[in-house]
């Protein structure tokens, strides 16, 4: 079984679609449930609980081989695409149905008053317009100054003449410096005569000269190429999940993810989901997240002993030996840890065979 989460395009922002696939019912009367990976708590319409809660979708519909159930807000906006989540499917016939949720890209209900535009301002008078500028002052009239009475008589007669004799004295100075400024002929027998330009064959004769060097210029330094960025681990094991890939695919991916929280979590959910297709090492090394004994990273899977044996138990029918052994070893520490006064493990021990 398949399960994964989108968004809601025709209920719009916080309602989604929850696709389970490879589903052999068409009975629509379905009960599902959320558990965190995280700390295995329940998802209750409110909140997160140790309890069991069987929610009831908006509706359900049958695609193909598998259900289409519709959810609400209340459940929307309590998933976080930061935790994994294990889907559990409750038909109204058999037992209880388990895979991994797909879930990214999650549009949250819209808060109460988001997106609503605030009441409108009183219309206000408007603001009067600017004064006119002031009309520029008219520029003072120019006073006019007289003229002077014209000359006349022999007072007119004699400026005359004094120009007529300030105007020859000032032609005869320029006919001085003309002659004076004239630049004396070079006689015809001194005339320096030009050198003659050399014959073809006396400049075929003369040696060409070297050509100039051609420094050689430092190649340019080579662009290194262009490395994308790492796909985060997590990122790494829901693209995978989404595609159609045998379970030994997964346990083999599951073992290159990194020694880190977020690598340790994309591996339980590769390993979860290769132990629920009946791979026999996925189910011992899923056994072993859940095992309070096993001293492995376990990111943010939280110690189960119960579920440790269940697949323990699963693992050691599938044939693999070494969950036997451990199987004892979880048996024992449970029965110290009730003798210590543990109700829980006492609860467990009475549950598991």
């Amino acid at each position: 079984m398949r399960a994964r989460y989108e968004n809601d395009p025709i209920r719009g922002p916080g309602y989604g679609l929850l696709y389970v696939e490879d589903v052999d019912t068409a009975n629509t009367d379905v009960r599902f449930a959320f558990i965190r990976s995280s700390d295995h708590k329940t998802l209750h319409p409110e909140n997160w609980e140790d309890t069991e809660c069987r929610l009831v979708p908006d509706g359900v519909t049958v695609r193909g081989n598998g259900l289409c159930l519709a959810i609400g807000p209340g459940i929307v906006r309590q998933l976080d695409e930061l935790n994994t989540y294990r889907f559990v499917l409750f038909p109204p016939a058999g037992g209880p149905l388990k895979a991994p949720l797909e879930l990214s890209g999650v549009i949250y209900p819209l808060e109460d008053g988001s997106g609503r535009v605030s009441a409108s301002e009183e219309a206000k008078p408007a603001p009067a317009p600017p004064p006119p500028p002031p009309a520029p002052e008219p520029e003072p009239e120019r006073e006019l100054t007289p003229e002077p009475p014209p000359v006349s008589g022999k007072k007119s007669l004699v400026v005359w003449l004094m120009l007529i004799a300030l105007l020859a004295l000032l032609a005869g100075a320029g006919v001085w410096f003309m002659v004076r400024d004239k630049p004396a002929e070079v006689p015809a027998a001194e005339t320096v005569a030009e050198p003659a330009p050399e014959s073809s064959q006396a400049a075929e004769q003369k040696e060409p000269e070297p050509a100039a060097s051609v420094s050689s210029q430092p190649e340019p330094p080579a662009v290194p190429a262009f490395v994308p960025p790492p796909v985060p681990p997590l990122e790494q094991a829901r693209q995978f999940l989404r595609g159609d890939h045998a379970a030994a695919a997964g346990l083999a991916l599951s073992r290159t993810l990194p020694q880190t929280p977020e690598g340790r979590d994309a591996a339980y959910l590769l390993l979860e989901s290769a132990a629920e297709q009946g791979d026999p090492e996925a189910m011992l090394e899923l056994a072993a997240f859940y095992d309070p004994l096993d001293a492995t990273a376990k990111g943010s899977i939280l110690p189960d002993a119960e579920q440790a044996w269940e697949w323990y138990g699963k693992a050691e029918k599938a044939g693999q030996a070494a969950a036997t052994g451990r199987k004892g070893a979880l048996r024992a520490w449970l029965e110290g840890e009730a003798g210590k006064g543990s109700t829980a493990a006492r609860g467990i021990l009475s549950r598991i065979k």
